[in-house]
């Protein structure tokens, strides 16, 4: 068991040389290792050694481990292999090397990771590397490998010298820069991955061709071995530390022309000692682009590696779907229904540093008016002296209570916000609130108030021509800071839950949603428990579908087909029940539970919503090119669903976009308090799957 544990981190740290984790990947570079069998044991010798001494420090069991330092020692070890032959001696120094690198990365680990929140990459393979290169200068009992295992034919001599480039410096990467080599790695990059052949082909033309330009000889350019370091910055910046999109294949290509700078000044103060620059070229690159964009919270930072960009890619486009960027969500300040009298980027005030502010009022639903009678008194107003709530559990940071309301008819320009309070939320936003009644505010600064609670009543001070509730979010804790954007959490808009992102707009109807302790129960799913199905397929029985409930290391909980090694991750909220991701096979009926119902409103009211789906969900099999395709153009391949509940019946339509057409699917899930999901039913392209509790 142990043994296979550590082949299993061996072919990982392997695949990480092209930032995956595939161990397909790692198997066949494994192998490939071996065309330079010095290389190869050398590899293996530092690989176990470092793996044997982070066991003594008792971190073996930690996976990262395995990928941010076991690498770094597999990679001396190849680089070790690549010079010297094997002896007793070489074998030895393997041994003490790749300890020496496994320490360095451990402390490197700790400081970059403490002090700047970044992976500390190959550095330490390039620093210890280089060390090493420089001590071995004057060890005389270490045998050379002559011409570094030049093996002429592993070339092919037919092809442009701008391709024999490119698959050379593919090889490089295992210390094996011949055309053969680079072309079965390129050959199995497009099979795992469309988006990193595409990345690894841009980076190093757009590199060689920005280097031919400085130098004006082009044939160096693309002969250049080191010209790798073009390929790890595409692929590491254009595809795994930042989400595929056409702004961070920009980023990508602005880093290798970086490079490009900082490898031709390395060569020549490394030349001097007659050893290459290995990979610092790109660490430094790579280290210095991703710690700018963290500070500047770039929004494409991918925030969970998966096994490809193309998991990355589905899973970040349906997490913004689904739930926006990161936003501020606080409740309606209110109870009943209220209509927006001035939304986000409005006609009037909301515009510039205040755009992202509402204005809310009450409507008679039959006239539209916002008063009774003539309209000429405060009290003719049906939000007037409305009792306001809290939108956020937190504590009064400031307020004003004493500004008289203005009769209608009349502004106070002089105090803008008139009556106002600002409440700091315990999730590190400001919710200021303005224009309350004269004399109406109910709590005192520093008090703790909680979401829901009365703070005080509607009324007209400051700059309001007609009673109303204005709300705006901020990061400041005084009246009229800029706002920020936000959304409402727990509340419907125009008969439809909220879910994600939301643009208030002139005349929409907010009230809150009605949450049910009974659907509350309903979802709550215990550790081990056993859910089963019978499936069937078109009428046919295919069988059992038994899941267990599960909670992983990070402490989420999943659904998993244990037979069909699938997950369906989810989360419970206060308002909602919602599957978050599912990582499994195709053929596991599972999928289709997300499929039929992605969220569900923990509310027994009828109410409609819209969600969104991963495309490799809603469809088995996309075309080869989909996921590139997508990664120009978000919307491209995701499933857009729109759902309606209504006396325990859920009912669904999902429509999927491809280049030049769509696929539409049609759901019905039925709900029961003690089976929870007793029916599922799924019509999908002429198939029909449904799914019966037992």
């Amino acid at each position: 068991m142990v043994l296979k544990k550590q082949f299993s981190y061996l072919l990982e740290s392997y695949s990480y040389l092209l930032f995956s984790t595939n161990k397909l990947l790692g198997g066949i570079l494994l192998v490939l290792s071996f065309v330079n069998p010095s290389a190869g044991i050398h590899a293996l010798v530092a690989f176990f050694a470092a793996s044997a001494f982070s066991k003594v420090c008792n971190t073996n069991n930690a996976l990262d481990t395995h990928t941010r330092y076991l690498y770094n020692s597999l990679m001396t070890g190849l680089a070790i292999g690549f010079v010297y032959a094997v002896s007793p001696l070489s074998l030895l120094m393997s041994v003490v090397v790749g300890i020496l690198t496994f320490l360095f990365s451990s402390s490197l680990h700790a400081l970059f990771s403490y002090y700047l929140g970044l992976p500390i990459l190959n550095l330490p393979f390039a620093i210890i590397a280089t060390l090493v290169y420089l001590a071995a200068m004057q060890y005389s009992s270490l045998s050379h490998i002559h011409n570094s295992f030049e093996m002429s034919i592993l070339n092919i001599d037919a092809l442009p010298v701008a391709i024999q480039g490119l698959l050379r410096s593919i090889g490089v990467l295992l210390f094996l820069p011949y055309d053969w080599i680079g072309l079965i790695i390129l050959s199995i990059v497009l099979v795992l991955s469309r988006i990193n052949f595409f990345l690894i082909v841009m980076g190093y033309f757009a590199g060689t061709f920005f280097h031919s330009l400085l130098t004006g000889i082009p044939h160096s350019s693309v002969s250049n071995p080191f010209s790798f370091n073009y390929i790890l910055i595409a692929l590491s910046l254009g595809g795994y530390f930042l989400i595929p999109s056409k702004r961070t294949y920009g980023i990508a290509l602005i880093g290798v022309c970086v490079s490009s700078i900082l490898l031709d000044g390395m060569t020549v103060f490394w030349s001097t000692f007659g050893i290459p620059a290995f990979t610092l070229p790109f660490a430094i690159t790579v280290l210095l682009f991703i710690h700018a964009l963290y500070i500047a919270k770039y929004p494409f930072v991918t925030r969970q590696f998966r096994n490809s960009p193309e998991q990355n890619l589905e899973e970040w486009c349906t997490n913004a779907e689904r739930f926006g960027v990161t936003l501020p969500s606080p409740r309606l300040p209110f109870s009943g229904e209220w209509t927006v009298y001035q939304g986000f980027d409005d006609d009037w005030t909301h515009q510039g540093l205040w755009r992202y502010a509402v204005d809310f009022v009450i409507e008679d639903p039959v006239n539209g008016t916002t008063f009774r009678h003539s309209g000429k008194r405060l009290e003719d107003f049906y939000c007037y002296n409305k009792p306001v709530l809290a939108p956020v559990s937190g504590t009064v940071v400031a307020l004003v209570s004493t500004i008289p309301d203005n009769p209608i008819g009349s502004v106070n320009k002089e105090e803008n916000w008139g009556n106002y309070i600002i409440l700091y939320s315990d999730f590190g936003y400001y919710v200021e609130l303005s224009h309350f009644a004269n004399g109406s505010l109910a709590v005192n600064i520093g008090d703790r108030v909680v979401v829901g609670q009365v703070i005080g009543r509607c009324g007209n001070s400051g700059h309001s021509a007609q009673p109303h509730i204005h709300m705006q979010v901020q990061y400041w804790a005084y009246a009229g800071a800029p706002a920020v954007q936000f959304s409402f959490s727990q509340a419907e808009s125009n008969g439809a839950v909220i879910r994600g992102e939301t643009h208030p707009r002139k005349g929409d109807r907010f009230s809150s949603l009605v949450v049910s302790k009974k659907m509350g129960a309903m979802f709550q799913f215990l550790l081990d428990d056993t859910i089963r199905f019978r499936y069937h397929k078109n009428g046919v029985d295919a069988g059992l579908l038994e899941l267990k409930v599960r909670m992983d290391v990070d402490g989420s909980y999943c659904l998993e087909d244990v037979v069909r090694k699938s997950k369906l991750y989810f989360i419970q909220r206060e308002s909602e029940f919602l599957f978050t991701s599912y990582i499994g096979t195709e053929n596991s009926p599972l999928r289709f539970l997300f499929t039929a119902v992605p969220s569900i409103p923990m509310t027994e009211q009828p109410v409609t919503w819209k969600d969104s789906l991963p495309a490799s969900v809603v469809q088995s099999r996309l075309p080869l090119f989909a996921y590139l395709l997508k990664s120009f153009y978000h919307p491209l391949y995701s499933g857009k669903g729109s759902y309606k509940s209504e006396n325990g019946v859920v009912r669904g339509s999902v429509v999927l976009n491809h280049l030049f057409s769509t696929d539409h699917f049609e759901s019905e899930l039925t709900l029961d308090s003690h089976a929870r999901f007793s029916r599922v039913k799924m019509k999908m392209k002429g198939e029909i799957h449904v799914l019966e509790a037992l």
